[in-house]
């Protein structure tokens, strides 16, 4: 058995406001392990980037998953949409813009963590398409 042990570092999320609208900054992924061991290749972390800069793609928290594992994918419970991505200064995690639901409790509350610079990090969710074993 190993003595060695390391912390898992997210880096810094940031919370913010423009006009009347709130946002958040935060590392989503990157081409570094993962806590489960995985990691994406720069051609997917570049293709993730150009799905969240559509704006299309909605915020839900846990995956979606309520704590019962019940599907939450409903509009009340959509927290936000992500609005711009791109590779933090590191070159290594992708830090993804989400506009809040100012609509949404939970997402003010989200919302409220970052802005208190609460170690707040994403997992993504999603289907590879082509990827190695």
């Amino acid at each position: 058995m190993s003595n060695d042990f390391e912390v898992l570092q997210i880096p810094n999320s940031r919370a913010f406001k423009e006009d009347d609208d709130l946002f958040i900054e935060v590392p989503v992924s990157g081409v570094a392990e993962d806590r489960q061991g995985d990691s994406i290749s720069r051609n997917c972390g570049d293709d993730m980037i150009r799905q969240y800069k559509s704006g299309t793609i909605p915020l839900y928290g846990n995956h979606g998953v309520d704590k019962n594992g019940n599907k939450t994918y409903d509009w009340i419970d959509l927290l936000g949409k992500f609005v711009d991505a791109g590779w933090a200064k590191n070159n290594v995690d992708i830090l993804a813009k989400v506009k809040i639901n100012k609509a949404n409790v939970d997402a003010l509350k989200l919302f409220d963590y970052v802005e208190q610079k609460m170690p707040v990090g994403f997992s993504i969710g999603g289907n590879v398409i082509e990827g190695d074993e």
